[in-house]
């Protein structure tokens, strides 16, 4: 059995929310939650008929991570300031 550590994880209607925290996040953050997000639809099937929200929760992040986020609508945030949209729609 593989083992999958996975900072933030909720279901909830037709939406699956996948998330990362760190202290300090760059790039490399972003690349660790896409390969999280890519082993979690390889294990959990059905959730791939389901809107995935990926999300990064960090205090202090990089340019190249906030412009990497807005590119790829992933969610950025240090719960005072989001550095990109929420992907909802």
């Amino acid at each position: 059995m593989h083992k999958l550590e996975i900072d933030i994880y909720g279901e909830f209607g037709g939406y699956v929310i996948v998330g990362e925290v760190k202290a300090r996040a760059g790039i490399s953050t972003l690349k660790k939650l896409e390969e999280k997000i890519q082993k979690l639809k390889a294990y959990k099937l059905e959730i791939e008929k389901k809107k995935i929200i990926p999300v990064i929760y960090a205090m202090t992040v990089t340019k190249e991570l906030a412009e990497s986020c807005n590119k790829k609508g992933v969610y950025l945030t240090n719960g005072y300031k989001d550095y990109s949209p929420l992907p909802l729609a």
